[in-house]
């Protein structure tokens, strides 16, 4: 209630909790004066005036974004300081032949949070983007073991859901990346229960969007966050098509290799699309286009529509796979389906009603959490280390290719360098083989 700026006081929280009381058949609970004293100090809950909170939250989440909300935040940061994040649903594994039953569903109540991640991007109009942010089911991936860095940014939550705690995490992490370059940024989010107001943050200003205005105002609903799923899906595609093409079995992506294909798509998504969607959702600066020579001007012969279009790729690839596998692909499955399917999926709770919150303390809804295990051993597209012959196979075509390749000194270096590191682990790690390894006891 209070996320949506819903005054509480004593009197209130008393009678719901009678009313859970009575859900749950506890008969002998009063809600008294002692037992609300009592909850206050163990949650560290006061009740304090909200009036002047009201009236400014009110100003900023009432008033028409475009015509108050945004020229007021690109008044005060240069275009490349203001930053856009929103969460997007993926169901990780699907591949063409598992889509259009699952078209639609909005995934409540944790439904296929073990074959889905909730994934935070960021980033602003020139294309800057922040690490991907993956939230999964699972604390401990199987696929994680002997992992020493991960591709992304990885937390876990029972549901696969963005909640408060780990965004206000994520938040004050961000801003301690920014204090060491000391460049303060705006960063506008949409304003749902998941997004916390974080308190004495410093090199990050919190823009919170009005409500159901994101489909039209937030930039990654523009286009990025659709760019980015397309690329997925073509990653995850051309794994497809390379299995069937070697008749092996179609893969099963693990956590870990959702991973790094979700950063090689983010990676891959082009500058222009950022740019020409932040000038979509109302985000541009005519005195920045000023200010930037011509001949490097980003928003040069910019329209209003996103430029890069990924589809052309994923649709020829679904087309070969319509061709030549017919039996691994539902015929009626469209290019902007498989891309979209997931677009409803859940990325937090929302506003729990009280059966839902009934239900969570109950167990009724946590029937998946015991699956976890299964999960990971059911993975088949794992990352493994690679061998030392492997490693330093891959050493010698690098070097090889230095010689053919115009690369600069620098680079070469660079390129010395990471060869001697990882020649030099794999000795460190590499246990001396001694003449009794060879004999049995």
């Amino acid at each position: 209630m209070r996320s949506e700026n819903i005054p509480i006081s004593g009197p209130m929280l008393k009678e719901k909790a009678l009313e859970f009381a009575e859900a749950l058949g506890v008969e002998s609970f009063q809600a008294s004066q002692g037992w609300m004293a009592k909850w206050k100090t163990r949650y560290g809950v006061s009740f304090k005036t909200i009036a002047g909170e009201s009236r400014s939250v009110t100003e900023e989440m009432t008033a028409p974004c475009l015509e108050t909300t945004l020229p007021t935040i690109l008044s005060r940061y240069p275009l490349e300081d203001i930053f856009n994040a929103d969460e997007f649903g993926l169901f990780f594994q699907c591949l063409p032949n598992k889509t259009l039953h699952m078209k639609g569903d909005k995934c409540s109540g944790g439904k296929h949070s073990k074959v889905r991640l909730t994934g935070l991007a960021a980033g602003n109009a020139l294309g800057e983007r922040l690490p991907m942010f993956v939230i999964g089911k699972s604390a401990n991936p199987r696929c994680f073991k002997g992992v020493k860095t991960l591709p992304c940014r990885y937390r876990s939550q029972k549901k696969s859901w963005m909640s408060g705690e780990l965004f206000e995490e994520w938040v004050r992490e961000l801003d301690r990346k920014f204090s060491v370059s000391k460049r303060k940024i705006a960063l506008i989010i949409d304003n749902c229960t998941a997004h916390p107001h974080v308190e004495n943050l410093e090199w990050v200003e919190l823009i919170f969007l009005p409500p159901n205005t994101t489909s039209r105002t937030q930039p990654m609903d523009q286009g990025i966050i659709r760019a980015l799923k397309a690329k997925y899906r073509s990653l995850a595609v051309r794994k497809l098509i390379k299995a069937l093409d070697e008749e092996k079995s179609t893969p099963k992506f693990s956590i870990l290799a959702a991973m790094y294909m979700l950063r090689k798509a983010w990676d891959d998504v082009s500058n222009k699309t950022f740019t020409n969607c932040f000038r979509k959702s109302g985000i541009s600066q005519k005195d920045a286009e000023r200010a930037i020579n011509e001949d490097d001007d980003p928003f040069k012969s910019l329209t209003s529509e996103v430029e890069e279009d990924p589809i052309p790729t994923l649709d020829a690839e679904l087309s070969y796979i319509k061709r030549r596998f017919p039996d691994h692909i539902d015929p009626d499955l469209s290019t902007e389906d498989f891309i979209d399917f997931d677009i409803e999926v859940s990325t937090s709770h929302g506003r729990l009603k009280t059966a839902d919150i009934i239900a969570e303390i109950t167990g009724t809804q946590d029937e998946e959490l015991e699956e976890v295990d299964e999960e990971d051993k059911e993975e088949e597209d794992k990352i493994t280390r690679p061998t030392a012959k492997q490693v330093r196979t891959a050493i010698n075509v690098l070097e090889d290719l230095s010689i053919f390749s115009h690369f600069g000194e620098e680079m070469i270096a660079s390129l010395r360098d990471l060869n001697r590191n990882i020649a030099k682990d794999f000795d460190m790690s590499c246990k001396q083989t001694v003449i009794t390894d060879f004999f049995s006891k």
